[in-house]
């Protein structure tokens, strides 16, 4: 019913990927010529609960199929596009490891200009009997895929209706002490050993006096302790504990002992993560769990660790890596938008009084200290082809403070000039990048966006 409702809408002839597809075979159907190559991917069936086994189930269901699909396209050697429509099933509180999709279908994009590609969110019941050959949602996706290439990424149908995911730009004044922060209030730390969870953990003691547990996957060590001086230095308190909180076990141990050293948990700022860079064409499953291990199946331990906690906030630090995509890095950019997706659920949540504390999930750009090593060669394709320099550790830190202060949900800092950037993540085609020098003052105000759906 599927295929023939997308020939009869003019989208020509398609692929369609059901549950228990023969992935290559998919492929192999697919025109050999420069004509489009037109797929339309349908597979995920799970509901997310906020269990890190139902997120785990969504990432099995939807995006390793999609990631071997995607494997498989690129391998295949076809000279013509490839439009690739993904739909999967919804409520309306959320499908974090389907929504996440997007950020690996833009890193493909990234890594091959011939990739467009939409998501369509369907209600549960319709996708259902989509994958039963009726009801209305096949006429919907057939509308979709003669549409590609093209903005916008992010579809879903409610009521009748079709709505679209839309950015928005918010420009909140900077803070520099923020409220949401307890003088000697006690906060945890992941990621807390290197990176930027130190930036954090300095930050919160010399701006809150505060109390911080700093956790990581290695025991105590020199860098560690060089850390937790630090924080004494500038008027906290630290204490470091060994953790692996990719499982319930750490992060149920990394709380408890917030709870034992200082009586009790204000905050959690998860700072987490891991890279396993590599092309599509070359990476291979066990490289993207390891990249999604920290982040993901992290933060929906450490919810679950904290849902009884009283906290003022629960910060997740993602990366614009999902937002945009970011070549050989398809895992580290899913991981990311799952983090965006889940603050949302998160946040829907403590709207029901089912959490406590504010949800955020911060987009952040390249750090210039605390996060990877940035050479030259970086530095200079940074600022060409997005027009911003990596982000100064001063500037980062006072983002992080009006944050905290002023958003929930999913935000994307941009800082410097954020033009080009603002019109990418509107889906406007880019342009290609002008002469830029690393000399160049970074004059222009500072952006910040939002997303946010919008009936159409």
């Amino acid at each position: 019913m599927l295929a023939a409702e997308l020939e009869r809408s003019g989208a020509g002839p398609a692929s369609v990927v059901l549950p228990g597809a023969d992935l290559a075979a998919a492929v192999a159907a697919l025109p050999a010529s420069s004509e489009p190559r037109r797929v339309l991917h349908a597979w995920g069936r799970t509901m997310f609960t906020g269990t890190a086994a139902s997120a785990a189930r969504q990432v099995d269901d939807g995006f390793m199929p999609l990631f071997h699909l995607v494997g498989e396209l690129l391998r295949s050697g076809g000279k013509g596009p490839v439009h690739l429509l993904c739909g999967y099933p919804a409520v309306d509180a959320g499908a974090p490891g389907y929504e996440a999709l997007g950020g690996f279908l833009r890193t493909a994009q990234r890594e091959n200009p011939r990739f467009a590609h939409r998501l369509a969110d369907l209600p549960e019941g319709e996708f259902a009997e989509l994958i039963e050959g009726r009801g209305p949602a096949a006429a919907r996706l057939a509308a979709e895929l003669p549409d590609l290439p093209g903005a916008p990424e992010q579809v879903r149908y409610r009521s009748g209706g079709r709505e679209v995911r839309r950015w928005t730009r918010v420009s909140p004044p900077f803070v520099a002490r923020p409220d949401a922060l307890r003088t000697g209030g006690t906060y945890l730390v992941t990621g807390g050993a290197g990176g930027l969870g130190a930036l954090v953990a300095r930050w919160l003691a010399e701006t809150a006096s505060a109390r911080v547990v700093l956790a990581g996957r290695s025991p105590l060590g020199p860098a560690a302790e060089a850390v937790l001086a630090q924080v004494h230095d500038a008027g906290g308190e630290a204490r470091y504990v060994p953790a692996d909180i990719s499982t319930m076990e750490g992060a149920e141990a990394a709380v408890r002992a917030a709870r034992e050293a200082y009586g009790e948990l204000h905050g959690v700022f998860h700072a987490a993560g891991v890279l396993r860079d590599g092309f599509l064409v070359n990476l291979d499953a066990a490289q993207v769990a390891a990249v999604l291990a920290p982040k993901v199946a992290g933060a929906l331990h450490l919810d679950a660790a904290t849902r009884s906690e009283p906290l003022d906030f629960f910060c997740l630090f993602a990366s614009l890596a999902g937002p945009i995509g970011s070549v050989a890095q398809a895992g580290y950019a899913y991981a990311n938008s799952f983090l965006d997706a889940f603050a949302g659920w998160r946040e829907r949540q403590r709207a029901a009084g089912l959490r406590s504390g504010r949800t955020t999930s911060i987009d952040w750009p390249l750090w210039a200290d605390g996060g990877m090593a940035v050479d030259d060669e970086v530095r200079e394709s940074l600022l060409r082809h997005f027009g911003m320099r990596p982000l100064d550790t001063t500037d980062g830190l006072r983002a992080l403070a009006t944050v905290l202060d002023n958003v929930t949900g999913q935000i994307a800092y941009l800082p410097g000039d954020g033009s080009r950037l603002a019109a990418q993540l509107a889906g406007e085609p880019e342009s290609p990048p002008p002469p830029a020098s690393l000399e160049e003052p970074a004059t222009a105000p500072r952006r910040n966006r939002k997303r946010s759906w919008c009936g159409c």
